[in-house]
């Protein structure tokens, strides 16, 4: 404990204007995240995120599911009765849980967006060029381009804004971890947002699950709430300090060095100077981000996050031979000859057959929830296409009976024939159809 209270200090103690932030000697990032780690993760600092919170739960008697970090989650093997209680929240415990997950999102985005400031005070947009209010998504694009090319960038020199933004945003290690943190975050976010919104269709609408798909729903509600928790808390941890913020100070020392070297009077000599000036700024870098919730989670989780693109990738190609077999789909519509050659009654229980196999492995894909719904109306009437029909407008954050998820929507074709079935009154199949 008293190393950890003197390394608190030691980050706490102000650092001559000079001194850059992680210059002070090469293990100063692993050695810097440790109190962080210890602070937020409330744990050992040497402890795996996971068994931190476990130690926790279990010193609180805590018996519940837990997520791959080891905090309260759905749990892959709850029953689906006791999913769709939680889901409910009836008990305050179950609101509060459930309202964590909904907040993720705006969390992450939020400390994303809270960094708009400092890259401004630096000069870093400058880098995109004349946009107005250009993304942060945009930002880290044009940097990563710039990577690229650095010595082209840097050859106009500390006059040239481009030049000098991609120079700041080059030695600033707490930027190139932002870079990688933003990575992939939507699509964990979308999985958490689509995954309750099924479950909640299930509770208040039609939608109905087997007990394999909520155990593959819950299981990756729960893996991408443990992603996105891990990436909230570095960016909290990467949040500058005041003071670096409202002086708009940036290492200019390495700044000018890293200029120096790409001017060397031999084009040979700048371009070993830049490999190795960018192989310090990586290995900086990584000595960060190995102290980094989000990098050890993903390293303890490898095996969920490999099962999961594993899923997405085997359903893909059921999605698009799905499509392809509706008659009266764009996809259908440009279809081989062997399928145009069937008839629609055929290519509707084809693409029956390939949707539902696909939303076996991908709950929550959209496309496939359509193709099954319009093909099951069309074969088999409104009691079949009803629930899935209910769970593609749950996965596009629709509600039939909630008319704040449809004002000032602009419905498309799909959402239209969606809700339209829906709301369509049951009535007993026609004499001589095939329902």
């Amino acid at each position: 404990m008293k190393l950890v209270l003197a390394l608190v200090r030691l980050l706490a103690a102000p650092l001559p204007p000079a001194a850059p932030l992680f210059g002070l000697f090469p293990f100063f990032p692993s050695i810097a995240f440790i109190p962080f780690i210890f602070i937020i993760g409330g744990g050992h600092p040497f402890q795996t995120v996971a068994a931190r919170a476990r130690t926790h739960a279990e010193r609180s008697g805590d018996s519940r599911p837990h997520a791959p970090d080891g905090m309260r989650g759905l749990g892959e093997e709850t029953s689906l009765a006791e999913l769709l209680r939680v889901v409910r929240a009836g008990e305050e415990e179950d609101q509060r849980f459930l309202a964590s997950l909904a907040s993720l999102e705006a969390d992450v985005r939020l400390l994303l967006a809270s960094s708009r400031e400092r890259y401004r005070v630096h000069g870093y947009f400058e880098l995109v060029g004349p946009l107005a209010e250009p993304a942060l998504a945009e930002l880290h694009a044009a940097f990563l381009a710039a990577e690229a090319r650095p010595l082209e960038v840097l050859a106009a020199g500390e006059d040239d804004p481009r030049a000098l933004a991609y120079a700041r945003m080059f030695v600033d290690a707490r930027f190139r971890a932002r870079v990688s943190l933003s990575v992939g975050w939507e699509d964990d976010a979308r999985e958490l947002r689509k995954g309750l919104a099924v479950l909640r269709a299930t509770t208040d609408g039609f939608v109905q699950l087997e007990q394999r798909e909520a155990h593959a729903i819950a299981r990756r509600v729960d893996l991408a709430a443990s992603l996105l928790r891990a990436r909230r808390n570095d960016l909290q941890a990467l949040r500058s300090p005041e003071r670096d913020l409202e002086g708009g100070r940036v290492d200019e020392v390495a700044v000018k060095a890293l200029f120096a070297r790409a001017q060397a009077p031999r084009a040979e000599e700048r371009k070993l100077a830049m490999v190795r000036a960018q192989t310090e700024a990586i290995l900086l870098e990584q000595r960060m981000s190995r102290s980094l919730f989000t990098t050890r989670l993903a390293s303890e989780a490898r095996a969920s996050i490999d099962e999961r693109a594993r899923v997405l990738a085997q359903a893909a190609p059921l999605r698009v031979e799905a499509l392809r077999a509706l008659p009266d789909s764009p996809e259908g519509r440009d279809a081989a000859d062997p399928l145009r050659r069937l008839g629609p009654t055929e290519r509707m229980r084809w693409a029956q057959f390939k949707a539902r196999e696909g939303l076996a492995l991908d709950p929550l894909d959209e496309d496939l929830a359509w193709a099954a719904a319009h093909s099951a109306d069309f074969l088999f009437g409104p009691i079949e296409s009803r629930p899935l029909y209910d769970r593609f407008l749950a996965l596009r954050g629709l509600r039939a009976h909630d008319h704040r998820t449809l004002r000032g929507r602009d419905l498309d074709v799909r959402e239209e024939e969606a809700l339209e079935a829906v709301q369509r009154p049951l009535v007993p199949a026609r004499k001589g159809s095939s329902f």
